[in-house]
């Protein structure tokens, strides 16, 4: 087995937001960026399962509350 080495100018664990943005700005100014993220898909917690799927879900059911209590849409 051969192993490979690489340099880089910074390490981000984690591809939430916070990391994203970091490794975007490095990247930006020309660093290069390792990117560790222990789950399959990149976006971290927040993106996939927290906060953000919740907030969307919470905008949802208050819109359908709106056009539910609205007399302007009842028919």
């Amino acid at each position: 087995m051969t192993k490979t080495q690489r340099q880089y100018d910074a390490v981000v664990i984690g591809s939430g937001p916070g990391g994203e943005g970091a490794a975007m700005q490095l990247a930006k100014n020309g660093r290069k960026v390792l990117m560790i993220e222990k789950h399959q898909s990149i976006g971290g917690g927040c993106t996939h399962w927290g906060t953000i799927p919740s907030k969307a879900l919470r905008h949802s059911v208050s819109r359908l509350i709106e056009y539910n209590t609205n007399p302007l849409f009842s028919g």
